[in-house]
């Protein structure tokens, strides 16, 4: 038993109270005892399938009111249970979406953002009410020395080598909102900062000293290191961040030229 009705006031029952036996559906604890008229008990169906039972005191005078009553009640049902079940299929859809843009806007190796995550979401964050007039920092990063990891260690190390500059760029500087990866060796992170003067040089050093910190620790027979080309850009709605990559990039080449051509550790020899 679902609810019931006794004069103007409708009453729900608690979940817990609403299973009755099914004699009991005329005789129990919510129906009055001082019947006027005569109790009638109806099928509630929609095609062939049944609802429940409507049951009701009626005066024999208006017993034909039951034939419009009835189908509406069961019209309500219908309609109520097709409501949840549109809301459950848009909220499954929904999360279908968010997961499949999820998966296309990363990268399958790294876990970070694609090229296209990258600049879908760093965009957003460049042109963002909140960032308005504050400093944003882009930063491109090229792995040094892939070939030769590749051709001397194998693809794995190779694979190994592109996921510790992720790691780079997300242990050394938190404050990296969009990381991704976005082409083979190279990648991009944006940040909104809060200190232009100082951002560019913590950042840069910051990534630089992890490297540093990652080939004295590891035990890996080759040194994975990093060059990075860094701009400075005023957010405002209206500016894409490619407009800017192409100044970051001249910073970029300049710093590849200063990078560690000397892949292999001393006294390492190549995994065979």
């Amino acid at each position: 038993m679902k609810s019931y009705h006794i004069g103007k006031d409708l009453e729900r029952i608690e979940p817990a109270d609403q299973q009755i036996p099914v004699f009991d559906c005329i005789h129990n604890p919510y129906t009055p005892n001082n019947r006027r008229f005569t109790f009638v008990l109806v099928p509630l169906f929609s095609n062939e399938e049944q609802y429940g039972l409507f049951v009701c005191e009626l005066d024999p005078n208006h017993f034909s009111q039951i034939y419009s009553v009835a189908p509406q009640i069961c019209s309500a049902i219908k309609l109520t249970r097709l409501v949840k079940e549109l809301e459950g299929n848009l909220e499954e859809a929904r999360y279908d979406n968010r997961r499949l843009e999820q998966i296309s806007d990363s990268d399958e190796l790294t876990g970070a953002y694609n090229r296209r995550g990258f600049y879908r979401y760093a965009n957003l964050l460049l042109e963002s009410p909140e960032s308005a007039g504050k400093t944003g920092v882009l930063v491109l990063g090229d792995l040094d020395n892939l070939k030769v990891i590749n051709d001397t260690f194998g693809h794995d190390e190779g694979d190994h080598a592109l996921k510790t500059c992720i790691r780079y760029l997300r242990s050394s500087t938190p404050n990296l909102n969009v990381i991704g990866r976005i082409g083979g060796d190279e990648f991009a992170a944006f940040a909104i900062v809060d200190n232009t003067e100082t951002a560019l040089h913590d950042i840069y050093n910051s990534i630089k000293e992890a490297a540093v910190k990652y080939n004295e620790e590891s035990d890996k027979p080759y040194r994975i290191t990093i060059s990075l080309g860094i701009r400075a850009i005023v957010c405002e709605t209206g500016k894409r961040l490619q407009s800017y990559v192409k100044f970051a990039d001249a910073s970029l080449y300049e710093d590849k030229k200063k990078k560690n051509r000397v892949v292999i550790k001393p006294g390492r020899n190549p995994i065979v």
